[in-house]
């Protein structure tokens, strides 16, 4: 007997465990298919009988076997059987001293099946661990006088998802929205590294008000605890017709497993049948399951619906109270090809998992472009030659050789020979990547074994504790230079995005190295490029940033030929914000604009690439304190993020977070501190304590607090904001002299100018120090600085406020063509410092110009009007010209 068959047998023998005695017969006629395989599988159920005659003779027998009606299990007071499966027992139970109901679970010949124990006990595990509204709770666990576990859990009244939905007869959409509930459940369970692994329509239960209940987690795998044995059955522990291909191969399951067995619940829930059901009869043959589920694509559920036959199965169009026509209309198009994305054979041409499958769903029921896109002709003729490259080759070459002639032979032949080598080259490249893939699946299944509990007791494994274990790993596959290269390329993307900079540096300029000598101007390398240029930025070396991603903004042009794709607009996305950040804030204007005009261009998820596009000019308006233009492009990404994704999401606290900032710069901090305070709260749920948006978070919120005149609860939060800053970044980085220089000016505003000034020197030593720092920030340093030496009065102060605004100055005037409201600011303040030395003929012209411009500035705060018309009433009075004096002090 081969491995497969043995599997086989394996998989049919537990689902047969699963049906009574009585009716294992009917089951093994319509499931095997095969004498041979039906004998070994009747084998196995003697030998498990022959067992279970013994242990009922034994003391091993356990509670979970004996338990009948009036039987007390702990607290509770058995009622009656619910259900019985090939790993335990479920029973209505009360609990005596409380009254509750409750379904029990016991583990059936406890004893004598140690496996069932283990996987009940991981059970149990699980369930403590998973909290969400629709996902069956446990309510307690405990165990029996002779160490039978149980599980006390919620007890759901209610019938399947596919029996409530037609007895209802709801539509397409009710039927959707009613299937994101479950998956949002399963994300949840995603979201604590859990595979339910057994998604099937009997799991989901709809009570008669419509709440959703997901259940029976019994045979989930923990992703981050492979525990002992709960494996080695492979695709046993699962449900033919629900479950993935890599399940019935016996391969590594993951997220993308749950989205398949979603992906036929909602194929099942739509049309009435599974994708591998024959369409006439609403039936699967069993003995060939496998072989459909591995090899053959499942119809298009509009296609299906149209194929059904009303004289052996019911009409699905009227259960959803629709005709068969609209039926297909609603399915055909977005519907079928989200349906077939989570349907794909490969796990990796899946939705990564369920979080995203609701999401393109949300995006289709909400009218927008989907995510998913169906099979090119160009992707079905590459697989096909990379499986048949030889007889593409051969076949082409006779049929062009029978055509053309005899006297044409030669010069087909030599066609035909440089087709061949064409498609021998594709199927070099598809097993170069095919090893790839399987390095790294090994490399992963390597990593995640040696998370096993038993080899490492004690172990508290979190999601950067596995990270921290793969970077290490990574090291050891020096001799697959390019597998090597692929992970640490993952792996630096995710420490990037965690915060870590230092150990994502290592791990992007390794692969980028890597892929650099290994080709040219590729793909791999454009994309390297890209993440070490987005590290760059978000270390606050800038110039490098701007360096690094113009030549992979360059490379992507090559490549695509066109500017119109995402992988180009994404690193002009990136090279416009890192010039920005250096200040050339008139450079990044236009490429943003440009930004826009590529985003409406592109074909896939152009909404997405405009409306990140608008948030990006924002804020270049918002430091041009442009703050009339900034607010309206960012409240309509705010409302755009919050239609896309469901809060919490970085996307959604982002357009918080830009709107109040902008909101805080224009002195409208009563209307920033809502949008800043949600988005606080939503990183503070989304990421770890360590990480930079928090801190970031922590800033802005001080920042509008200080805006709104709260001094003393902004001087408060400005302290914690500088300790999570420098926590998360180190003492070097901009961010941290971002918030000294603000805490700097609260601390001028509050009279405490010593520490005021301390603050601020440390805020500039910073801002000098960056390579391609933004010069314009160390223009509104030195401008903080020299209002307190303004403050200060005396003419030495005078003259070190001077040289401080005339190079203030002269990086505004650098950077800007036209007025700027700042530097209109650090015109007034120099020209005050020349009053305070006695220069009026100096003076004079900055401070009327300064007026000017501060004057007429619209939506941008203007603090020092007075001061500058103060100083102009000074200057005339001082000259005699008492009359002109009074009219700027009236202004």
């Amino acid at each position: 007997m081969t491995p497969d068959e043995w599997k086989r047998v394996q998989r049919l023998f537990h689902a047969a465990l699963d049906h009574p005695e009585e009716e294992r017969d009917s089951f093994l006629d319509d499931a095997c298919g095969d004498e041979n395989i039906r004998s070994r599988v009747e084998d196995l159920l003697k030998v498990d009988a022959g067992a279970a005659a013994r242990l009922d003779r034994s003391p091993a027998r356990g509670p979970g076997d004996r338990t009948t009606t009036g039987t007390t299990v702990g607290p509770y007071e058995v009622q009656e059987e619910l259900g019985r499966g090939g790993m335990g027992r479920v029973f209505l139970a009360e609990r005596s001293d409380l009254g509750n109901r409750v379904a029990l679970k016991l583990v059936r010949n406890a004893m004598a099946a140690p496996d069932r124990v283990e996987r009940f006990l991981v059970e149990r595990q699980i369930l403590a661990r998973l909290e969400h509204p629709n996902i069956a709770r446990l309510l307690d666990a405990g165990v029996t006088p002779d160490d039978t576990p149980f599980l006390a859990m919620e007890y759901v009244e209610g019938e399947t998802i596919i029996a409530y939905c037609d007895r209802r007869q709801l539509s397409v959409q009710e039927r959707l929205e009613l299937f994101a509930t479950v998956g949002a459940a399963v994300a949840h369970a995603h979201r604590n590294l859990i595979v339910h692994r057994d998604l099937k329509p009997s799991n989901v239960m709809v009570s008669e008000d419509g709440r959703v209940k997901l259940l029976d987690f019994g045979i989930a795998k923990l992703l981050e605890d492979d525990g002992p044995g709960l494996t080695k059955t492979g695709g046993a522990l699962m449900t033919p017709g629900y479950a993935a291909p890599e399940q019935v191969r016996g391969d590594a399951v993951t997220t993308a497993t749950d989205v398949y067995s979603l992906g036929v619940v909602l194929y099942e829930l739509l049309t009435g049948i599974r994708p591998h059901d024959d369409a006439a009869t609403k039936d699967s043959a069993p003995s060939d399951l496998d072989q459909r589920v591995l090899e053959t694509q499942p119809r298009p559920p509009s296609d299906v619906v149209g194929l059904a036959s009303t004289e052996t199965a019911e009409d699905p169009a009227e259960a959803r109270g629709t005709t068969r026509a609209d039926l297909r209309r609603a399915l055909r198009g977005d519907l079928d090809t989200i349906i077939l994305k989570a349907l794909r054979k490969e796990p990796e041409r899946r939705y990564d998992g369920a979080a995203q499958l609701i999401e393109d769903l949300d995006r289709y029921l909400k009218g927008r472009p989907v995510a998913a896109r169906p099979d090119s002709v160009m992707y079905r003729t590459t697989r096909f030659v990379q499986r048949h490259a030889v007889g593409v080759a051969a076949v082409a070459a006779v049929v062009v050789a029978v055509v053309v002639g005899l006297g044409a032979a030669i010069w087909q032949g030599q066609r035909a020979r440089a087709a061949q080598a064409e498609a021998e080259a594709l199927r070099e490249q598809a097993e170069q990547e095919l090893a790839k893939s399987e390095a790294v699946t090994t490399f992963l299944v390597d990593l995640f074994q040696a998370s096993n509990p038993n080899e490492n007791p004690g172990l508290d494994l979190t999601a950067r504790t596995l990270l921290n274990r793969g970077e290490q790993r990574v090291d050891t596959l020096r001799g697959q230079p390019i597998v090597q290269a692929e992970l640490q390329n993952v792996i630096g993307q995710v420490y990037t995005d965690l915060g870590e900079y230092e150990k994502a540096d290592r791990l992007l300029m390794a692969s980028l190295t890597t892929r650099r000598s290994a080709a040219g101007e590729t793909e791999e390398v454009a994309q390297a490029l890209y993440n070490v240029g987005v590290l760059r930025w978000r270390q606050s070396q800038f110039a490098e940033a701007e360096t690094v991603l113009r030549q992979s903004y360059e490379m992507w042009k090559k490549i695509h030929g066109t500017e119109i794709h995402p992988d180009v607009a994404g690193a002009l996305n990136a090279l416009a914000l890192s010039i920005s950040k250096q200040g050339r804030l008139a450079e990044a204007v236009p490429m943003q604009e440009r930004m826009i005009e590529i985003s409406t261009q592109l074909q896939e998820e152009s909404d997405e690439w405009t409306a990140m596009s608008q948030n990006n000019l924002a804020v270049l308006y918002q430091n041009l304190e442009r703050y009339g233009d900034a607010v309206p492009l960012a409240e309509n990404m705010l409302e755009f993020q919050k239609k896309a994704h469901t809060a919490p999401h970085p996307q959604i606290a982002m357009g918080h977070t830009n709107l109040g900032s902008i909101l805080t710069d224009a002195l409208r901090a009563d209307e920033a501190l809502p949008h800043i305070r949600q988005a606080l709260e939503m990183r503070e749920k989304i990421f770890d304590s360590g990480h930079p948006m928090r801190a970031s978070s922590h800033h802005n919120l001080a920042e509008a607090v200080y805006r709104d005149g709260d001094f003393r609860a902004a001087d408060s939060l400005f302290t914690r904001a500088i300790q999570l800053t420098v926590a998360s970044v180190g003492m070097e980085h901009a961010a941290r002299g971002d918030v000294l220089h603000d805490y700097g000016l609260l601390l001028t505003d509050q009279g405490q100018f010593d520490r005021a000034r301390d603050t601020l020197e440390t805020a500039l030593a910073i801002r000098e120090a960056i390579s391609g720092s933004n010069q314009t920030r160390i223009a509104r340093t030195l401008a903080a600085l020299a209002n307190l030496d303004l403050i200060a009065g005396t003419e030495d102060a005078a003259r070190v406020a001077e040289r401080r605004l005339r190079r203030a100055k002269e990086i505004f005037d650098q950077r800007f063509v036209e007025p700027h409201p700042f530097g209109a600011v650090i015109q007034s303040r120099l020209g005050r410092a020349l009053l305070m030395q006695g220069d009026d003929q100096e003076a004079e012209p900055l401070l009327r110009g300064a007026y000017d411009v501060l004057s007429v500035a619209s939506g941008v705060p203007t603090l020092d009007v007075e001061p500058t018309t103060e100083a102009l009433a000074a200057l005339y009075q001082a000259r005699g010209e008492t009359e002109y004096a009074d009219s700027w002090r009236r202004k």
